[in-house]
């Protein structure tokens, strides 16, 4: 008895403050998508980049990752299209701390739609094109070929 009040009175606050350090990064994540959804693009940069470190130190690597996204998608609106990219490939760099496949595959999925964006505003279509394809292949591997994500491709690529 006294081990399993021992182990209890260790863990608790553990998982307590694993709890409080999400809960505060969910806070600055959600803040920091209300402020993008305004067009305040700088304010949501500052809140993504306090959630991440909270994500990354808690081993949430999924919110992690769509918070890098995020926050590449704020500066690509900001007109930092090499940041938003530096930030994008970062994220394919690191994306195979994701355990599940499905949740994987469709942030890389993600981050190559952004990619290919940025090639096409630099008028790069062969990389354009190849980085819209991987999207594709991935996002259709879990989600099928009727969704709107690869409508939005199949549009990109015809552009």
């Amino acid at each position: 008895m006294r081990t399993f009040l021992f182990i209890l009175m260790i863990a608790f606050p553990v998982i307590t403050f694993a709890q409080t350090v999400n809960e505060t990064a969910d806070q600055y994540f959600d803040e920091a998508t209300n402020a993008y959804l305004k067009g305040k693009f700088d304010q949501a940069i500052v809140l993504f980049e306090k959630a991440e470190p909270l994500y990354r130190n808690a081993g949430n690597w999924k919110k992690y990752f769509e918070s890098r996204l995020r926050e590449g998608a704020c500066h690509e609106s900001l007109g930092r299209l090499d940041v938003a990219k530096s930030i994008t490939e970062s994220v394919l760099d690191e994306v195979d701390k994701i355990e599940n496949e499905r949740d994987r595959d469709l942030l890389a999925a993600r981050a190559y739609t952004n990619i290919g964006i940025y090639y096409d505003f630099k008028g790069n279509i062969p990389k354009s094109i190849y980085n819209y394809k991987l999207s594709m292949r991935l996002t259709v591997k879990h989600k099928g070929d009727k969704v709107q994500e690869v409508a939005n491709l199949m549009n990109n690529l015809g552009n």
